[in-house]
């Protein structure tokens, strides 16, 4: 969920799909990226996860930063 602050809890879960989804908003890859090219979103998302910070909730556990 947002926060009015501008702060986005992302369910640990979900944060690969997250990172994927905000690279391609913020332009990183691009929309006519060829489909036969593979990312690897796990590593990428455990690289991009150094900046989040976790937190459990309910046992849940959700990063943001």
């Amino acid at each position: 969920g947002e926060f009015d602050s501008g702060t986005t809890l992302v369910e640990e879960d979900d944060f690969e799909e997250f990172v994927e989804d905000d690279l391609e908003q913020l332009g990183y890859i691009p929309k006519d990226f060829p489909t036969w090219i593979e990312i690897d979103w796990k590593a990428t998302a455990n690289n991009v996860q150094q900046d989040y910070t976790e937190v459990e909730f309910r046992g849940t556990t959700y990063l943001f930063r």
